[in-house]
């Protein structure tokens, strides 16, 4: 089994104060065709996902705490 551990992926930080990790696809282990799925983790104090169009409806579960696997198709 292939595991993508948040712990382990650096992911990618953006000015809006906000971190995403790829979990499938992009530069994650685990590779899927037509398919890709992250986690984007905001900072306190204003961290936020500015409002953008995304061709693909995005997967956001929102629950709380540590994590394997989030939805999310930012890339």
């Amino acid at each position: 089994m292939i595991i993508a551990d948040l712990a382990e992926i650096a992911g990618r930080t953006y000015p809006a104060r906000r971190r995403s990790q790829n979990l499938v696809g992009g530069a994650s282990p685990i590779q899927a065709s037509n398919f890709c799925m992250g986690n984007v983790t905001l900072e306190p104090n204003g961290g936020q996902v500015p409002w953008h169009n995304q061709a693909e409806a995005d997967g956001r579960s929102g629950q709380p705490g540590p994590k394997r696997a989030e939805a999310d198709s930012l890339n």
